[in-house]
């Protein structure tokens, strides 16, 4: 069973946290919406399968939607949040 505690969980966290925020930024940069398989790729071009977990709980949480022509879209609530240092800490 994993371990959901520990140096190295709170390592694996804080990547998520940190792409997370990179493709909300990315989004913004882009007009607020991208080709979902191009922010895939862009942010992990050697198929780790680390951006994942950061894209599904960016979805989860409402920062972005995928739209039904396959577009990842930040949402207000995401503009928001990406705007709030303290929620990156």
């Amino acid at each position: 069973m994993a371990k959901h505690y520990g140096p190295k969980y709170e390592k694996k966290h804080r990547k998520i946290k940190l792409l997370e925020r990179d493709v909300l930024q990315y989004l913004k940069d882009h007009s607020g919406c991208a080709d979902y398989n191009v922010v895939y790729v862009y942010f992990d071009p050697n198929r780790t399968g680390d951006i994942g977990p950061a894209i599904q709980d960016l979805l989860q949480w409402n920062l972005a939607k995928r739209t039904t022509d396959g577009k990842l879209e930040l949402t207000d609530y995401g503009s928001q949040t990406l705007d709030n240092p303290d929620y990156w800490r």
